[in-house]
């Protein structure tokens, strides 16, 4: 996110998804109290560092390195969120002040903070942080996300055999490579589904079912068992430039190879054949405006996919345009064709969309359908894309 970005957002009001704090030397309760709204409501961004009035008071720089400290262990820490989930800070120099950028996406799960009084789960209601007592409001709360997320559908007979172990090693590896402090690395491959919720108790239902989810499947399970639980499961990539009737050239990914890091290094490699990485330089050192372009779209369209709906996904690459169609849960927040220069990241599957920022593969803050507005006019002059947010987005 640019300078000018981060000043656009600050001379706006605080919103439903907006919140200003004026800290300069320590994080305070009501900083973790908005956390958890923006988790349990649409998601949002917190600005440290700006008052109620959007005057950028600034953090001390002493002390911004165990605040940025401090918001990574604590929100990995159950003791202070529960369940946990990973934020990242961004630090800003504005006017010579130093501020930080939270992005706090929609989770699926129900998320509460600890504190002296037990257990509180916070929801957010226009610019305030609304905290819930009623256990039947939560339990709404609940219901509403299992409605909307089927990322967390728990499947009780899988068990660690139905998983590929060369995955999971091949992604502690990665995140090992980026973080080798990283609590995911803790522990068995059972206590890795945990720490990451891709293994969970369903604590609404009497019975109290408990296991493997739908994301975990997706993401790490065998090619047999995906295809078991999901059995219409298949993604299509098609060239058609020069027979319009057929195609030229055809990536099916139907019956192996089917978890999510495999299909996004098909999908890679299948663009990186037949698009032409055209020569561009930004700031004196050469850029793949390609791959930049294009690993925004494979993975945003493999994390908003709606893997219950039996459509079938596709890539189409004609002479004209690249048209990427997924089914997906549409935000009824907004319109049909929205435009791209103010885009709040509504995330369809948070949790596989997590997984996917703890490699760095989504940068997981909103910025995908920016970056591409911004890069696809470079890569091909006069070109704009357009996206439609419908139930095939």
């Amino acid at each position: 996110m640019t300078k000018e970005q981060i000043l656009s957002r600050i001379q706006t009001t605080e919103t439903i998804r907006l919140e200003f704090k004026t800290i300069t030397k320590q994080l305070g309760e009501s900083f973790w109290e908005t956390v958890c709204a923006f988790l349990n409501s649409k998601g949002g961004e917190i600005f440290l560092g700006v008052d109620d009035k959007r005057n950028i008071i600034g953090i001390e720089p002493t002390h911004i390195e165990k605040i940025k400290t401090d918001i990574i262990t604590l929100a990995n820490n159950e003791d202070k969120l529960n369940p946990t989930f990973g934020l990242f800070p961004e630090e800003f120099k504005i006017d010579g002040k130093l501020i930080l950028r939270v992005h706090v996406p929609a989770s699926s799960l129900v998320h509460k903070i600890k504190t002296k009084k037990g257990e509180i789960v916070f929801i957010r209601q226009h610019e305030s942080d609304i905290k819930i007592k009623s256990n039947e409001k939560i339990a709404g709360i609940v219901n509403n996300k299992k409605l909307f997320y089927s990322e967390n559908e728990i499947y009780p007979g899988l068990n660690l055999s139905d998983f590929d172990e060369n995955i999971i090693n091949k992604f502690k590896n990665l995140i090992r490579s980026i973080n080798p402090m990283n609590t995911y690395l803790l522990g068995d491959n059972l206590s890795f589904f945990k720490k990451t919720k891709l293994y969970r108790t369903d604590f609404t239902q009497a019975e109290r079912p408990e296991g493997f989810t739908l994301a975990a499947v997706l993401l790490f399970a065998k090619d047999d068992v995906i295809k078991s639980i999901l059995p219409h499961y298949k993604i299509d990539a098609v060239v058609k430039k020069q027979n319009q009737e057929r195609y030229d050239d055809r990536l099916l990914i139907e019956n192996k190879n089917l978890n999510l890091f495999s299909v996004y290094e098909q999908l890679t490699n299948f663009i990186k054949k037949h698009l032409n990485d055209k020569f561009y330089l930004e700031k004196d050192k050469r850029i793949s405006l390609r791959d930049r372009i294009f690993r925004e779209l494979i993975v945003n369209f493999l994390i908003h996919q709606d893997y219950k709906d039996a459509s079938v996904s596709e890539i189409i690459i004609s002479n004209n345009e690249v048209n990427f169609k997924n089914p997906t849960n549409p935000n009824p927040t907004l319109y049909n064709s929205f435009l791209t220069t103010n885009v709040a990241s509504f995330p369809k599957n948070p949790i596989i969309q997590h997984i996917f920022g703890q490699i760095k593969l989504f940068e997981g803050r909103g910025s995908g359908v920016l970056k591409i507005n911004n890069d696809l006019p470079k890569y091909v002059q006069g070109a704009k894309p357009i996206f439609i947010e419908e139930r095939i987005f």
